[in-house]
């Protein structure tokens, strides 16, 4: 009898372990995703008021390997990818929940507001249909 509530014990450990890998790995998803988003809209904004050009992208990457070299996956290619990420997504808005995610609107969306600190990707409620 004892063996069997040690077994059940060490599965409720098992299983924290698992729910908590799992959630590990879904908040670094979005932390991904909100960060590509946010660079491919800066990079995007820049590129379509004509202030920088394929060069400026160049030295971006050059920059990042300068200054930090943990810093992978921002090479030429990728960061073009990041701008049509956002680009392809820059009318959604969506809510990540216990259930995957969700869209919650079609809109413009901004970056950053005085109550938004750049953390969230958000939809001006002034823009919502």
């Amino acid at each position: 009898m004892k063996e069997n509530n040690i077994i059940s014990h060490l599965q409720q450990l098992y299983e924290l372990i698992q729910n908590g890998s799992a959630r590990a790995v879904l908040y670094v998803n979005r932390g991904h995703l909100n960060l590509f988003w946010r660079v491919g809209a800066y990079l995007n904004d820049q590129l379509a008021e004509g202030s920088w050009g394929e060069k400026i992208v160049e030295q971006f990457k050059d920059l990042l390997k300068q200054k930090d070299t943990s810093i992978k996956n921002f090479d030429r290619r990728n960061i073009y990818r990041m701008s049509k990420f956002f680009h392809a997504n820059s009318n959604v808005q969506l809510n990540a929940d216990a259930h995957g995610l969700s869209i919650v609107s079609y809109a413009k969306p901004q970056i950053e507001t005085a109550g938004n600190k750049g953390e969230e990707i958000v939809v001006s409620a002034k823009n919502m249909p």
